[in-house]
């Protein structure tokens, strides 16, 4: 059975076994009480992370930064490039670094910056 996270809080800590013996009022007051713990620690897990990025999106930037070296970029103009790779044998993809998108779809799918267009800025 597929749960999500919310419900697998409230279950995890024996939170339902504890307040179902209670008045609805009183276990429904139990459960919001768990659920804003959890949320405050998590916060709190999120505030000792430093720096703008995340650790899990710099892993991903680093590999795409790698990944990148033998790639040959053309300007176009207004934030236009051509990338192309040096072995000829993959597509030449076009990137508009001032709309954030790239052909390849990764950057627009994920959000988080391609190979492409790490090799760009960099």
């Amino acid at each position: 059975m597929l749960l999500n996270n919310l419900c697998e809080c409230v279950n995890g800590d024996k939170t339902i076994l504890t307040a179902r013996c209670l008045p609805i009022y009183s276990m429904l007051e139990l459960i919001r009480v768990k659920i804003i713990e959890r949320r405050a620690s998590r916060k709190q897990d999120m505030g000792k992370l430093f720096g703008e990025i995340r650790p899990w999106i710099a892993e991903i930037l680093e590999i795409a930064a790698k990944n990148s070296g033998s790639l040959t970029a053309h300007w176009g103009g207004n934030g236009n490039f051509q990338i192309k790779d040096n072995d000829d044998t993959t597509p030449v993809v076009v990137m508009d670094l001032t709309a954030k998108t790239c052909n390849c779809n990764q950057w627009n799918l994920t959000g988080i910056p391609c190979m492409h267009a790490i090799f760009v800025v960099l």
